[in-house]
């Protein structure tokens, strides 16, 4: 009967290990620029390999010359991501080329480090960095700019945040089976013995 319990447990064990995320999909929320627009969309982070997998943000709102409406993605020819580490905080960076220009685009995210879009959570602030007269890389509250080859510098207005709901994780369909099971071998068991 031990061994029988035992090897029960074991199956129980193996089967209901929570399977970890290998990606997590990050919406972009409350990423309004200065002078309007805003900043709406989702990039997936591979929790693995420590990048991004695939992103498709928009760039809405107030159009002007410089900063018209515009689409970062995956699925578009000429555009990339990078993940840039400067002084004490890490930056998630969308690229593309203007078509029928020589100029990128980029749109920076600041981060607290990469590691904290392994866990997914409704908020997660977005790193206010140097004010706009410190020089390179600058973040004024709010924690993303977007530029043209970073100059000029489209800053945020509001404070940016992003967001990943956790995935729910099921019990495996054979755990309440397995464990009907036992308990009615239990029963069984016990009723041989009485009689």
């Amino acid at each position: 009967m031990k061994k029988l319990i035992v090897l029960a447990m074991s199956f129980v064990l193996l089967n209901h290990v929570p399977a970890i995320a290998s990606t997590v999909e990050w919406t972009l929320k409350s990423m309004t620029f200065e002078g309007g627009g805003s900043a709406k969309g989702f990039f997936t982070w591979d929790t693995s390999s420590q990048t991004v997998d695939s992103w498709s943000i928009d760039i809405v709102g107030a159009s002007n010359a410089e900063f018209p409406p515009f689409t970062y993605s995956d699925s578009l020819l000429n555009h990339g991501v990078d993940l840039v580490s400067p002084l004490g905080f890490d930056i998630v960076q969308f690229r593309s080329e203007v078509p029928g220009t020589s100029q990128g685009r980029i749109l920076r995210l600041g981060v607290s480090n990469f590691d904290s879009l392994n866990t997914p959570i409704s908020k997660l602030f977005l790193i206010e960095d140097r004010p706009r007269d410190a020089g390179l890389l600058p973040f004024v509250p709010g924690g993303f700019i977007e530029c043209k080859n970073c100059f000029p510098v489209r800053y945020a207005q509001t404070a940016g945040f992003l967001s990943a709901t956790p995935t729910v994780v099921p019990i495996p369909a054979t755990l309440p089976m397995l464990t009907l099971s036992i308990t009615a071998l239990g029963f069984w068991r016990k009723k041989k013995i009485l009689h």
